[in-house]
């Protein structure tokens, strides 16, 4: 299988309109997006790759955003990764 030469983001939001948006812009900016729509997806996501970036929603269904910001924290593999959280949270 080919490696991509793309930097790649992880989107981590529940709104299927934001995913939607989020993601073709990256794309069309030349970035791999790999998308967890719910916690659990994104802590499963957070162990199997290492993105260049996470841009993530706070109020996720299951597990939320603090939560995962908690364990990005202790993962070896994302200690260079940057996170951008994204909410509405008043």
């Amino acid at each position: 299988m080919k490696q991509s030469n793309k930097q790649t983001i992880l989107l981590i939001e529940d709104d299927p309109l934001l995913i939607n948006i989020y993601s073709t812009k990256f794309k069309e900016s030349g970035f791999e997006v790999q998308v967890a729509d719910s916690g659990e997806k994104a802590l499963s996501l957070l162990t199997k790759i290492s993105p260049s970036l996470i841009v993530m929603d706070i109020v996720l269904p299951h597990t939320d955003g603090w939560e995962l910001l908690a364990v990005a924290q202790k993962q070896e593999n994302l200690k260079n990764t940057k996170i951008v959280v994204l909410s509405n949270l008043g």
